[in-house]
């Protein structure tokens, strides 16, 4: 078998190995508040579009989403994705679970997440959605709502040059999903960044599941200039980047 060359995606797998795990406090009360606390980001000056509360259940089975889930580029130019159906994608992959106790920071996702630490922040570029205007939209879980960031017709153009992936024109809705590196690092140091790109991972799937069990089409994008979509999203590289990208619609 040959060696793997000294690539950087080596150095990274070197510099992030665990050699001895550290002794942390068994009792949670006794951790440091970033590590209890759970972040997220928001918009507070922006205007908001609210989303439906009562979402509608999924009642196909999951073996049967399983099956049928692929990746799919052939979408129809025409069709367009209700605001309820995008509310039932963000909820059943992004969303909070529903439980009784209302406390933020003991809230959970339909993902799991290293230490909870969440650092996964949600973007959609909109282009058939029937009452959204198209644009770039920040998901606000805390309230399950979209935040407006900018209403902009050309987006999904400008993405399908930065991805090479011309038929994403074509698709409803565009989901970016990016990591703020920090809020993992703090408590899992650089091995925190392994910890991140698995987590978009689990993410990325629940968006596939979801998608395929209401019928629409789903296809990931790993490939694409990252200071470009950076800058379209206005992220500090250094804080917040952008990490995959799904295309969803008929």
């Amino acid at each position: 078998m040959k060696k793997i060359k000294q690539s950087k995606l080596n150095l990274f797998y070197k510099a992030t190995k665990i050699k001895e795990f550290d002794k942390y406090p068994l009792n949670p009360s006794q951790w440091p508040e970033d590590w209890r606390r759970i972040y997220t980001k928001l918009y507070p000056r922006l205007d908001k579009v609210q989303l439906s509360k009562k979402v509608k259940m999924i009642s196909q089975s999951l073996s049967s989403v399983l099956l049928e889930r692929k990746s799919r580029r052939d979408f129809n130019s025409t069709g367009k994705v209700t605001k309820k159906i995008l509310s039932s994608i963000l909820f059943h992959s992004a969303g909070i679970v529903p439980n009784k106790d209302s406390t933020w920071d003991n809230t959970r996702r339909f993902y799991p997440s290293a230490g909870a630490r969440y650092p996964l922040e949600l973007y959609l570029i909109t282009n058939k959605v029937f009452g959204l205007k198209p644009g770039l939209y920040h998901y606000s879980v805390s309230d399950h709502s979209l935040d407006i960031l900018w209403l902009n017709n050309k987006l999904t153009t400008n993405l399908a040059n930065i991805s090479g992936q011309k038929w994403v024109r074509k698709a409803n809705i565009l989901f970016i999903i990016t990591g703020v590196i920090e809020r993992t690092r703090t408590k899992y140091k650089d091995r925190g960044g392994r910890y991140i790109f698995i987590e978009a991972g689990h993410l990325a799937q629940n968006i596939y599941l979801v998608a395929t069990a209401i019928g629409l089409k789903t296809c990931a994008i790993g490939g694409f200039i990252d200071d470009k979509i950076n800058t379209i999203l206005d992220l500090d590289e250094e804080v917040e980047r952008a990490l995959y990208i799904i295309a969803v619609g008929f």
